[in-house]
């Protein structure tokens, strides 16, 4: 049935995230996947995995400012505040480094 197809896809689509060998490509995959099916925890998971995997502090940043918004949509706001701080301290620590 379509539902049990979403479930499969679902479940592949967070097997790619926890994968440590999973590419960029592999993750941008899960992203569409993730966003057509409107499954925001996914959306959330891959973000996250996104910000850990980043090699720099200004992608980082991007990625937990998206993670924050998901968070903030799915009405986990202790999450997203977190997401932000961690966002905002490394810009703040990108910023200094420049000036």
């Amino acid at each position: 049935t379509a539902h049990d197809l979403r479930d499969r896809a679902i479940a592949h689509a967070r097997a790619l995230v926890e994968d440590e060998l999973a590419t960029a490509t592999d993750l941008d995959l899960v992203e569409r996947v993730a966003e057509h099916l409107e499954e925001r925890a996914l959306l959330g998971e891959v973000m996250s995995r996104r910000a850990e995997a980043s090699e720099n502090d200004e992608e980082r940043t991007m990625w937990l400012t998206r993670l924050g918004g998901v968070l903030v949509e799915r009405s986990e706001i202790a999450g997203a505040v977190s997401a932000f701080h961690r966002a905002a301290a490394i810009a703040e620590k990108v910023d200094d480094i420049k000036t």
